[in-house]
């Protein structure tokens, strides 16, 4: 035992991101993906990055992996498999949003879920290769060597008088 505890709650808290377009989405992400960079997993030990890694990689790479499969490999049990996968994907993917985001993704743009995790491994690996800046609020910043983050470029901000 390391002495961590942790504590979980099923409360889904009212905080809400809409995404404009592409150009958002992949910011946010590049956002989601460098943060943990220094907030988490500067502090952890070797054997907690191979376990993070591991639990984070294989359900990430997985969809695009099965894809990727049926394509070179194709035959019947491959696509019937990758149909079940997808399929009860698919299906948690409903269920998830409606018994608990209360339907906050309307039905018709669920399928666009299953495309972003084809995707999203792309996305994951360029993050982890790419300079490491990010759109905070407005603010461009960083992450420098040392764990820490520096701003690159502060928004604008206007003061009223």
């Amino acid at each position: 035992s390391s002495g961590y505890q942790l504590a979980q709650t099923p409360v889904c808290h009212g905080i809400s991101t809409q995404v404009q377009n592409a150009a958002h989405y992949f910011s946010l992400l590049t956002r989601w993906f460098v943060f943990p960079q220094e907030s988490i997993l500067k502090s952890v030990t070797i054997r907690e990055l191979v376990v993070f890694y591991t639990m984070a990689f294989i359900p990430t790479l997985a969809p695009l992996a099965i894809l990727i499969y049926i394509m070179l490999f194709p035959s019947i049990y491959a696509i019937l498999y990758g149909l079940i996968y997808f399929g009860i994907n698919f299906y948690i993917l409903i269920q998830f949003n409606a018994k608990y985001l209360s339907n906050a993704t309307p039905s018709s743009q669920l399928i666009l879920l299953l495309i972003v995790q084809l995707l999203l491994p792309f996305h994951l690996i360029l993050a982890l290769v790419s300079p490491r800046k990010i759109n905070w609020r407005g603010h461009i910043m960083q992450l420098k060597n040392d764990g820490t983050f520096e701003f690159v470029e502060r928004r604008a901000t206007t003061e009223s008088q």
